[in-house]
């Protein structure tokens, strides 16, 4: 195991152990913390419903206080309370139902007119109640206070729990009381859970009790993990007319740990988290550490930093036997090496640049060459057969002799000052692709159309009428153009054909020039490989030509793409900018 290595393993426990310490003690503090802020959180929810059930009796007790006015000023009510006591009147059955047509109206769901002896005399959720006596319940619900109290009340299917109050009145002199409360069921339950996580059980006492439920369903391992109870006075309807049975109904808030334990799980997520971060951030810095107190390698990495190819003079000298003097050892053998093998590069590079110069200087002469021989040819021909129209042909052939011999001029002024820097300016390309066209070979086509034959081949030049100058090296656009016209001139053969150079229009500021063949077209892996250097499909071929297109394309900001089916000839089209401004040269 190295230094660096033991290093940081040392510094990684010595980060991790205080860690573990205080972090799951920390951990244990949150917990207790998250544990007793939730449980204070209950006693608070507590303390709010029990606020609720408070405003609810408060509400039910002034809807019965409104009542009551309304049945002093009720006319009929008085008449046939005076004549209850005697048997049936007309009156009887307005008696009977009175409480359920102000129970609707008030919005209640249980009420009853009752006596000072405690009989029902008209009852609004059950009307056969009439007659029935439930001494004590009116004053026991006054004596209970402002707070909120629950009562059992009779239907004809069963019993219900309501929030009740009693409220007294008088009407033609006769005491009596309204008893009359809104149902506690689950829905009224529901209203009073502020949320999602927290349960409502209602258990009140007495005979067959049913408890209510309402809120987040209990745990169905343990129960609920944190509850409240509240307690609040309760009368169910008594077996005889002796006595009224009370007691204290429970109210039991009940909340889940579940996203308690779900917090406490992220937290430990966290913490481990934390842990593997702390680890890695340890070994690194010990590592930093180690390469800090490592000064023979900090050495080594300074003199390392001071190599390259221009300075290898670099020494390394060392007398250690571990580690750094191996790695000593080894950097001075590699420099030793690359030394000898800058020299090597040196050598090959020179004679690599002389022969790559010779090359593409024998390509371009003969390239420009190529349209000389051509004139030259042509009036050897004419001072054979016709050597009266020798003059005549020479002045027609003259522009382009010295045409050849200026291109071959400038092609040995550049490579004189060995630089292939192109000069772009603004080049008339319609009048240089007609001038490459017609120096390919004798003759011409004539019909607006520069053009030139050599034996079976055809070269032509279209050229857009008002075609904007291109700006481009004038010099550099020939050679493209005439390295493009002689490929398509070879590819065609002896069974002949056509070359096409196109001058037209392309994007907007760009400028078209197309070189087509009807020849015998590429493979795509031949059409993938044409640029490069060195590459060809001719024997007699050195590869440099499309090479050297492409390199002067790009020179002059252009691009070039190249179309190509085996049978179906070849396309090379060129995109330059145009001259914004200034007289085309040619």
């Amino acid at each position: 195991m190295s230094f660096r290595t033991r290093l940081a393993l040392a510094f990684s426990a010595l980060a991790l152990v205080p860690l573990l310490v205080f972090g799951l003690g920390v951990r244990a503090r949150v917990r207790a913390n998250l544990a007793s802020r939730y449980r204070e959180e209950t006693r608070a929810i507590a303390d709010d419903i029990r606020a609720e059930l408070a405003r609810e009796g408060a509400e039910v007790a002034g809807r019965l206080e409104a009542m009551a006015g309304a049945a002093r000023s009720d006319n009929r009510l008085r008449l046939a309370l005076g004549a209850s006591g005697g048997g049936a009147t007309p009156d009887r059955g307005y008696l009977l139902d009175y409480a359920g047509r102000a129970m609707r109206l008030a919005g209640l769901s249980m009420l009853q007119l009752q006596d000072s002896a405690g009989t029902v005399l008209s009852s609004g959720h059950f009307r056969n109640e009439f007659g029935r006596r439930e001494p004590g319940v009116s004053r026991w619900i006054a004596g209970a206070g402002p707070g909120p109290v629950l009562l059992r009340a009779r239907t004809a299917s069963g019993f219900f729990t309501v929030l009740a109050r009693a409220e007294p009145v008088r009407i033609g002199g006769r005491p009596l009381a309204l008893v009359g409360g809104v149902t506690v069921d689950s829905a009224f339950l529901a209203r009073l859970a502020p949320g999602r996580d927290v349960g409502l059980v209602l258990e009140a006492p007495g005979p067959d009790p049913v408890p209510v439920r309402a809120g987040a369903p209990v745990d169905a391992a343990g129960g609920p993990e944190i509850a409240e109870t509240l307690s609040i006075p309760y009368m169910w309807p008594p077996a005889s007319a002796s006595s009224v049975p009370v007691g204290r109904a429970r109210l039991r808030v009940e909340r889940s740990l579940a996203p308690l334990r779900e917090l406490s799980r992220a937290i430990d997520a966290w913490f481990a988290l934390g842990l593997v971060a702390v680890a890695v951030a340890a070994a690194l810095l010990g590592a930093w550490l180690a390469a800090r107190l490592s000064r023979p390698l900090a050495d080594l990495a300074r003199r390392t930093a001071r190599l390259d190819l221009q300075r290898l003079d670099v020494g390394f000298p060392t007398g250690r036997r571990d580690e750094v003097g191996v790695l000593a050892r080894g950097l001075q053998a590699l420099t030793d090496r690359l030394r000898a093998g800058t020299v090597r590069l040196r050598v090959s590079e020179r004679r690599a640049s002389l022969g790559e110069v010779a090359r593409q200087v024998n390509h371009d002469v003969r390239n420009g060459l190529t349209p000389l021989r051509h004139v030259v040819r042509h009036l050897a021909e004419v001072a054979e057969r016709e050597p009266g129209r020798l003059p005549e042909v020479f002045r027609e052939r003259r522009e382009s002799l010295e045409g050849g011999l200026g291109y071959l001029e400038t092609l040995a002024t550049r490579y004189a000052r060995l630089s292939t820097r192109t000069e772009p300016r603004p080049t008339d390309a319609g009048s240089l692709a007609e001038r490459v066209a017609a120096d390919a070979g004798p003759g011409g086509t004539g019909g607006g159309a520069a053009g030139a034959r050599t034996a079976a081949v055809e070269v032509r030049a279209e050229t857009e009428p008002d075609l904007p100058p291109v700006l481009a090296d004038p010099v550099a656009l020939r050679r493209v153009l005439e390295n493009l016209a002689r490929n398509g001139i070879e590819s065609l053969g002896v069974a002949g054909g056509t070359v096409w150079i196109r001058a037209r229009r392309g994007r907007p500021g760009r400028i078209r020039l197309e070189v087509e063949d009807t020849g015998a077209g590429m493979t795509p892996e031949e059409r993938e490989r044409i640029f490069e250097q060195f590459y060809t499909t001719r024997e007699e071929g050195a590869g440099l030509g499309l090479a050297i297109v492409q390199r002067l394309v790009t020179d002059m900001e252009g691009t070039i793409e190249v179309h190509s089916r085996p049978g179906r000839g070849t396309r090379f089209t060129i995109e330059l900018p145009a001259a914004e401004d200034g007289e085309a040269g040619s």
